[in-house]
């Protein structure tokens, strides 16, 4: 009795495992499914449509935008950033040429 219980015990066990292999595979392929059936719609989307490609998302390439003159925010700093450094002039002053001058 203690021998069928032990192997009853190890085939359930060995049972199981192979479930869970099982179930792991089967969500692994439902999974890619998936995500081929959405690269497929994309490849679809991108052959229907008339020049081929998909909207331009960036908002310094969206006409409406530029019409009311909202910009990239990143865009509009390096723009900034360059005005802001032609403007200032800066000078060549070290400690050493600060000393002299004061003696």
């Amino acid at each position: 009795m203690v021998l069928y219980e032990n192997n009853l015990k190890a085939f359930t066990a060995l049972f199981y495992k192979k479930l869970r292999t099982i179930q792991m595979i089967t969500v692994v392929l439902i999974t890619s499914f998936l995500l081929a059936i959405g690269f497929a719609g994309f490849a679809i989307t991108i052959l229907v449509k008339k020049n081929g490609k998909f909207p331009e998302l960036h908002i310094g390439n969206n006409k409406d935008l530029k019409k009311r003159g909202i910009g990239c925010a990143t865009s509009q700093d390096k723009m900034e950033q360059a005005k802001a450094k032609k403007s200032l002039q800066f000078k060549q002053l070290t400690l050493l040429e600060k000393e002299l001058k004061s003696l």
